[in-house]
């Protein structure tokens, strides 16, 4: 698998994310992602909810509408979006964070990893992007520090905050993308900071 291929499914990958959040997709369409169970445990803080099991069938058939209509003939066999986790019911009103799994290819290392992934991710947002993609803190995860960014979009008369959160583990990246109103982004991203205080490998 070569890194080109694989970081345009990173970059596909959060193209769909943002694309379901937005209410996005067709139920009628078969699913492109593959929905993997995740190798780790988080606490959700007071307010939260995991809505991964309810809602996988629905976001890998939306995803997969994203994916086909980016992507075109390309498959996408080994991502998989291991998490949803929710504060409310109204997705994209209320924040939601979604986490998505994919191979690190051979001889990347994380750095060039996160590089390349947000430059397509850049290009995947184009024309949905406010102003630059900023660098956050770090987050930390079981210990170690991972790369965490800021950007804003707009779909439709909707404006998005995001941070997006790298973690690298044992050959694979597990990329976090947190959604939120802009009014709520602040309260949203400390909540998301106490999550991955609680963050454990199984």
């Amino acid at each position: 698998m070569s890194p080109k291929l694989t970081f345009r499914r990173g970059a596909v990958a959060a193209l769909a994310c943002a694309a379901l959040l937005a209410g996005c997709g067709d139920d009628d369409d078969e699913p492109l992602i593959g929905l993997s169970e995740p190798p780790y445990e988080v606490t959700l803080p007071g307010g939260w909810r995991d809505g991964t099991d309810e809602e996988k069938q629905q976001l890998g058939l939306q995803a997969g509408a994203a994916v086909e209509q980016a992507a075109g003939e390309v498959e996408f066999p080994e991502v998989g979006l291991t998490s949803l986790w929710l504060r409310g019911e109204a997705v994209p009103d209320t924040p939601s964070a979604v986490v998505i799994r994919e191979p690190v290819p051979d001889g990347v290392d994380p750095d060039q990893f996160v590089s390349i992934s947000l430059a397509n991710a850049e290009r995947a947002f184009a024309d949905q992007l406010i102003g630059p993609t900023r660098e956050a803190p770090d987050s930390t995860v079981a210990g170690e520090a991972a790369p965490a960014f800021d950007y804003r979009i707009r779909f439709g008369n909707r404006e998005l905050a995001k941070r997006v959160v790298f973690i690298i583990h044992e050959d694979f990246a597990y990329t976090l993308t947190l959604t939120a109103p802009p009014p709520d982004f602040d309260r949203a991203a400390a909540e998301l900071d106490e999550i991955l205080g609680t963050w454990t490998w199984t």
